[in-house]
């Protein structure tokens, strides 16, 4: 496998400036992240996680371990020494496990975890949380590959659930699961390792039916050579084990909230956009009943919530009491659930995409007022996986697989015309303004909207011109059949409808063609080095 790098922003202000040191934005977090922050890190946590704590997090996390491998048993055990802490990544429950940068967190997380181990000399576990609780479906119910011919596939569910219902509770039907997999053996059928594929996703539904199990023991299988835990936080022993989280905030609702609206502020006082939406009503936690998860909103009685979706009063010591009682029932937001895992967890570290390394740094006072620091954040390798046929394309088109693939075969069929057919458009184009540009005196003596309407009728000779270069070129490209399917497929793999490799594609077709050993390398990477796109040739 070669592999080789090419420095890139994440395009997240945020993120970028925190990453480049930038003063401005580093004043948000409570760590850097370099050594002598890793071990102010490891003194803070000792100073507020118990064993009590870890007693309650290794009984919640060995109900889970069904289905894991040695490798990850082991990790549990490893857990068990008082000295040990972790490194924590997560992502929601997705259909296959969502993205492939699903599984670039997963490893970045482990490769971290090693090194930091090795750095500190205690043992550190990698931990992979399963976001089991979200209730946005249309963001997890499809998974994107690339079929054998080359073109971007699709499978999704058609089931819907409740609105407001947490995705890791929905049932995937066996049907689905059937005619997803049926299609995905036809798409994929000359994969080394399809049969096994499938075969595997089907045994696990069977086992498996609700989204959030299944995710979590679909990533523990494809990961099953690697040394993570992989933890669903939902389940009633891990909601006992972070009850003290959730008092926090029923104790002092519009602490929380004013923390919340703070963090929004102070960014943009900084020049940078709020990167979470926050309500002035919301208390940053949610109230599961009847399989709906209902934002529990500040209402007038100071001693009562009230949960939005119905309108419903529930006094404090009612919810306190459920919490005791029902500890499952509760649901941290999305600024909030960092403050849950470091409740739950002894985090040495979070390893986060670029959205989730800078919604932190409106989550300083939120930690805070929990008794907390934000940990050291991590951000994860960004992965463009390159198979042997795109290499091969790339070579039969004069291409490199990291020039844009797009615009390279735009430039390839407007050239087959002598002379190019942009060129000819452009020239088009600029007689046209030299054109009406002459007549602009003669409309603006007539007056009124005369040289406005021509300006408009410019504009519109524009459009026009660059739809018939558009035209053009599709019916030039038509002529191009081998150069266009080979870029066709090139699209799909590098930049499907786009976008990144690993913001749209699921590990389907990776898995399918290339098994697991290919993450090996991902794993063996420095984690420390956050500012290149990685390009694994596999």
């Amino acid at each position: 496998m070669k592999l080789s790098r090419l420095r890139c922003r994440t395009g997240n202000d945020v993120t970028d400036a925190y990453l480049e040191g930038d003063a401005r934005i580093r004043a948000f977090y409570d760590y850097g992240f370099d050594q002598a922050s890793l071990k102010r890190r490891s003194f803070d946590v000792a100073q507020h996680y118990d064993e009590t704590q870890r007693d309650l997090l290794l009984e919640a996390i060995r109900e889970q371990l069904s289905n894991a491998t040695e490798i990850q048993r082991a990790q549990w055990e490893r857990l068990r020494d008082p000295r040990a802490l972790v490194v924590v990544t997560g992502q929601q429950a997705g259909l296959f496990t969502g993205p492939l940068y699903t599984i670039h967190k997963a490893l970045s997380t482990v490769a971290l975890a090693r090194q930091m181990e090795q750095e500190m000399n205690v043992p550190v576990i990698p931990v992979f949380w399963v976001a089991a609780e979200d209730h946005d479906f249309d963001e997890v119910a499809s998974a994107h590959y690339v079929s054998d011919e080359g073109t971007l596939r699709r499978v999704s569910l058609k089931t819907r659930p409740v609105p407001r219902t947490p995705v890791g509770i929905h049932d995937v039907p066996a049907r689905e699961m059937r005619g997803m997999l049926e299609q995905i053996s036809a798409d994929l059928r000359d994969g080394l390792y399809t049969a096994d594929l499938v075969a595997e996703l089907n045994t696990l539904h069977a086992a498996h039916s609700r989204m959030g199990t299944l995710f979590q023991k679909t990533l523990q299988a494809w990961l099953g050579e690697f040394p993570i835990l992989v933890i669903d936080p939902t389940t009633r022993a891990m909601r006992r084990a972070a009850a003290a989280a959730f008092a926090q905030v029923l104790d002092r609702p519009r602490v929380f909230r004013d923390a919340a609206l703070a963090g929004a502020k102070r960014l943009r006082d900084a020049s940078f956009k709020a990167q979470v939406d926050v309500s002035a009503e919301h208390s940053l936690l949610y109230f599961i009943q009847d399989r709906v998860r209902s934002p529990l909103d500040l209402c007038e009685r100071e001693d009562a919530l009230k949960l939005r979706d119905s309108g419903e009063s529930i006094s404090i010591d009612t919810l306190k009491k459920r919490l005791r009682d029902e500890p499952e029932a509760f649901s941290a937001g999305v600024l909030y659930r960092p403050v849950v895992q470091d409740y739950l967890l002894p985090v040495l570290a979070y390893v986060g995409g670029a959205a989730e390394v800078s919604y932190h740094a409106m989550m300083g006072g939120i930690f805070h007022e929990a008794g907390r620091t934000i940990p050291p954040l991590f951000l994860r390798q960004r992965v463009t996986l390159v198979p042997p046929s795109i290499v091969r394309s790339a070579k039969k088109l004069g291409l490199s697989w990291r020039d844009d693939v797009h615009a390279a075969l735009q430039e390839k069929v407007a050239q087959s015309m002598d002379p190019p057919l942009r060129r000819v458009v452009e020239e088009m184009k600029q007689e046209i303004r030299d054109l009406l540009s002459g007549r602009e005196s003669y409309f603006e003596k007539v007056g009124g909207r005369a040289r406005r309407d021509l300006h408009k009728a410019q504009d519109s000779f524009i459009r026009e011109m660059e739809r018939l270069a558009l035209r053009s070129e599709r019916v030039l490209r038509k002529k191009h059949v081998e150069h266009a399917a080979l870029s066709e497929r090139m699209i799909s793999w590098l930049e499907p409808k786009g976008g990144e490799q690993e913001r749209l594609l699921s590990p389907l077709s990776v898995i399918a063609h290339f098994g697991t050993s290919w993450m090996h390398s991902l794993a063996d990477l420095d984690a420390t080095d956050m500012n290149d796109m990685i390009y694994l040739e596999i």
